[in-house]
């Protein structure tokens, strides 16, 4: 879709997943169900990622993690102490404002 690399960030919870793609500034918030991440996914194929980030949930993140690695999507599942410690340390606490 884009020439320019994009990042993408997640917040998973049980009922919905809270998209951001920067530099772009776009939120997507799409319902938690393998259905509308199988649309997600091949939406977020159209574009140049450079990598996409979630968060571990406690298995609420499972569905969408398979569904990105099956289309060789570039994905890390990071611990969520280390993302808060990594958001504090930069200064941005918001929520669905990732810093890449």
């Amino acid at each position: 879709m884009e020439n320019i690399a994009q990042w993408v960030g997640f917040d998973v919870s049980k009922a919905m997943l809270d998209v951001y793609i920067r530099p772009l500034g776009q939120a997507i918030k799409v319902s938690n169900t393998e259905n509308s991440i199988s649309n997600l996914v091949e939406q977020l194929k159209s574009y140049n990622l450079k990598l996409i980030v979630l968060e571990a949930t406690g298995g609420l993140e499972t569905e969408l993690i398979i569904q990105l690695q099956a289309v060789l999507l570039p994905v890390a599942l990071i611990n969520l102490r280390q993302g808060r410690d990594f958001a504090k340390a930069t200064g941005r606490l918001a929520k669905l404002v990732p810093v890449f």
